[in-house]
Parts: structure tokens; sequence; C-alpha cells
């Protein structure tokens, strides 16, 4: 899996790819972050006690800094 998704999945969609492709299972110790393909987009996935939050948040101006982590099996 690379560096971006497809910021059209919800929280379904998104869950799946921490199961399927990470191959973890959410926990209540972990967040992830999901970007999109310009990085000026990220959804986050959060496990709460009975459920999942997702946040969503997009840049106005610029894109996020930083490294684009790349998952290899």
């Amino acid at each position: 899996m690379g560096g971006s998704n497809d910021m059209r999945k919800a929280t379904d969609g998104l869950n799946n790819i921490v199961a399927y492709d990470l191959e973890q299972e959410a926990s209540l110790e972990q967040l992830f972050v999901f970007f999109d393909r310009s990085r000026d987009e990220d959804k986050i996935l959060q496990c709460v006690n009975n459920g999942f939050r997702l946040y969503y948040h997009r840049l106005e101006k610029a894109p996020f800094n930083g490294p684009a982590l790349r998952i290899t099996n």
C-alpha cells in the first residue's frame, strides 16, 4: 500500500484497509491516518468504546509536509 488513498471511503472502507491491507486490528491505542494523493486532505480513523470515529481535515493553501509512509509485506 502506498502513501495515498481513495478519500471517498468512509469508516467501513478505511477499517477494511486497516484489517486486510495493513493486517492489523484497530484498537483504542491507535489512530490510522489516510492521505489523498495531493496530500491536502486527510482522514483519521479512531477506535472508540463501541465503534469508530472518523475525522476529516482539508488544507486550503498547502499540502501536508512530512514523510509518506510506505507499507511493505
